[in-house]
């Protein structure tokens, strides 16, 4: 008996306003662990929420997930001296 292929399919979604900026490095290690350790083809979906969000559609394309999933920076916001401003600014500073 020939075994099938069994494809997956499955979404990624990051909540990028719950997440500080410059903290996603450990999010996307473990996003990518998982993409490489999908069969051909399992189809994947990388949803971002936030501003300016990143998503692609279902696809079995692993390099162009990782890119998608690099374009998706945290985006919580700190309140400090009174005001709320986005820690991307706050670095820059």
């Amino acid at each position: 008996m020939r075994c099938s292929l069994i494809s997956r399919t499955t979404g990624q979604v990051i909540d990028q306003p719950n997440i500080p900026f410059g903290e996603m490095r450990g999010m996307r290690d473990a996003v990518e662990a998982f993409i490489d350790r999908l069969s051909p083809a399992d189809r994947v979906a990388v949803v971002g929420f936030g501003t300016g969000a990143k998503s692609t559609t279902f696809v079995s394309d692993h390099d162009q997930l990782k890119r998608a999933l690099a374009l998706l920076p945290g985006q919580q916001q700190v309140q400090y001296g009174g005001g709320t401003h986005d820690l991307g600014l706050a670095y820059l500073w």
